[in-house]
């Protein structure tokens, strides 16, 4: 499973990208992600959604910042949001467990 760091930034990516009719890598897409508890509650200390700036076509990147309230040990669920345009709209879940460093 993958971490977050406690009391760190932490750096999050969409990699690859991709239209899943033609396979292509996608530019140009508004990409964000929220990281909630396992109750379902936006985490404190980030106004949600983190917006994800694109590195390269496919390859989005999004900072999620040390004021973000984390356990060691906690479990928490980043949803991930991409559209690129009207009837290109996808969003999925990553577990994620936070480690201290």
């Amino acid at each position: 499973m993958p971490t977050l760091n406690k009391n760190s930034d932490n750096i999050v990516d969409i990699d690859e990208l991709t239209d899943q009719l033609g396979g292509q890598l996608i530019s140009g897409a508004t990409a964000t992600v929220t990281v909630k508890d396992v109750s379902g509650n936006d985490l404190a200390g980030v106004t949600w959604p983190v917006a994800m700036a694109e590195v390269s076509a496919g390859l989005y990147r999004g900072n999620l910042p040390d004021k973000m309230n984390l356990d060691n040990e906690q479990v928490v669920y980043a949803t991930y949001v991409a559209d690129i345009a009207a009837d290109q709209h996808r969003e999925w879940c990553v577990e994620y467990t936070v480690v201290c460093e």
